[in-house]
């Protein structure tokens, strides 16, 4: 139960940060694409520093999951980036886009919910790399 608190609590707090930088609007993330604003990329390389810091630094290069690069790494990261793009929010910002109550973001949570009931289906019948930590 405790576990469950400092989850919750990490999952707000991360979703009041993301909503006072602005990745909730899409307009924002949009400029962010575009690169006519770099405010909101340099908020998300921050982020991305301090997760690196954190691996590196505070657990001493231990990662804990499996990590690995599969086949369908490239056209993967492509399909998210194309999603992030075209809706203006990623599977984690769609829930703060809810409280915020944005009605598009109901065809982003459709969205990311078809995709990954169709990886999981298509995965199983056309590929069979390893995917450790996209099955769990």
């Amino acid at each position: 139960m405790s576990k469950l608190l400092i989850k919750g609590f990490w999952g707000i707090a991360l979703g009041f940060v993301v909503s006072r930088i602005g990745f909730v609007d899409f307009s924002e993330v949009h400029n962010m694409f575009l690169m006519s604003d770099p405010r909101m990329f340099l908020s998300f390389a921050s982020g991305a520093a301090l997760v690196v810091f954190y691996f590196l630094v505070i657990q001493g290069f231990k990662v804990e999951q499996e990590s690995g690069f599969t086949p369908g790494t490239i056209p993967g990261s492509m399909l998210f980036g194309t999603g992030w793009a075209l809706t203006g929010g990623c599977p984690a910002i769609v829930m703060v886009q809810f409280s915020h109550g944005y009605g598009a973001a109901i065809f982003t949570f459709i969205g990311v919910s078809a995709g990954m009931i169709l990886y999981r289906f298509v995965h199983k019948r056309y590929f069979g790399w390893a995917s450790a930590s996209c099955e769990a």
